[in-house]
């Protein structure tokens, strides 16, 4: 179980590295009014590529999570640890929700700054 807790947070740290990168280009995109349409629609895309991957994460991350709960409630199945993996899994599915968050928000800023061209 610590296996999987510790690939859950590096894919999670994964995406608040992409994430931050995003915020990085999103300040690079504020700074510099006047950019070409089609680098605004390309950052646009990307951002909403990442938004796809942060859901697909979460949905997944939920799902290790419902089975935990489930395996928790068959009283045939018990091992040491389950709660304080449960607990770790929670952590990083509020972190990831988080992100997801973030993103959002800059994706919004974004499709407000590409109204202007249309």
């Amino acid at each position: 179980m610590q296996a999987r807790i510790a690939r859950v947070r590096a894919k999670v740290d994964h995406l608040a590295r992409r994430k931050s990168e995003a915020e990085a280009r999103m300040a690079v995109i504020r700074s510099a009014p006047g950019l070409p349409e089609a680098l605004l629609r390309a950052e646009q895309a990307a951002l909403a590529e990442l938004l796809n991957r942060i859901a697909a994460a979460d949905r997944h991350l939920r799902g290790l999570h419902d089975a935990m709960i489930r395996r928790r409630d068959d009283p045939r199945v018990r091992s040491a640890g389950e709660g304080a993996t449960r607990h770790a899994l929670r952590g990083q599915i509020a972190r990831l929700g988080e992100v997801l968050q973030d993103v959002r928000r800059l994706h919004v800023d974004l499709s407000a700054q590409l109204i202007e061209f249309d």
